[in-house]
C-alpha cells in the first residue's frame, strides 16, 4: 500500500452495504447466536405467561419462524430439533441471567456515590 491509498481512504477489506455492517453490528453485540435463539429470548416472558396455552408443534413452530424469516446458528434453516433445543438452551440462560439487560453488576450504577 502506498501513500496515496493512505489518504485515499483505502481499505484493505470488501466494500460493504450498511445493511450488511449492520447485520454485523447486531450479530457482534448480541453475542453470535442465531436469530432463532435472540427471538425466543426476547419474547420469553410473553412465551412464558402463555406456558400451557400454547398449542404449537415443534415442526409448527419452525415453519412459523421460517415464514418470519429466523434462521439457525450461521443463517442455516430451522428444523423442528433445532428450534426445540434452541427454545432450551434461552430457557437455560434466562434462569441463570433473568435479564442481561439490566441484571450485570457494569450496568448498575449506584446512587450513593460521587462521579
Amino acid at each position: 500500500m502506498d501513500e496515496d491509498d493512505e489518504n485515499s481512504g483505502y481499505r484493505p477489506y470488501p466494500k460493504m452495504s450498511q445493511e450488511q455492517l449492520d447485520r454485523i453490528f447486531r450479530t457482534v453485540a448480541r453475542g453470535g447466536r442465531s436469530s432463532c435463539f435472540w427471538w425466543f429470548y426476547d419474547r420469553y416472558d410473553t412465551m412464558r405467561d402463555a406456558d400451557g396455552k400454547l398449542r404449537m408443534t415443534w415442526q409448527e413452530c419452525c415453519a412459523s419462524l421460517t415464514a418470519l424469516g429466523v434462521t439457525a446458528f450461521r443463517g442455516r434453516p430451522l428444523t423442528p430439533q433445532t428450534v426445540r433445543r434452541t427454545w432450551k438452551q434461552v430457557v437455560e440462560m434466562k434462569a441463570r441471567v433473568p435479564d442481561l439487560n439490566s441484571q450485570w453488576p457494569h450496568n448498575t450504577i449506584k446512587v450513593d456515590t460521587v462521579h
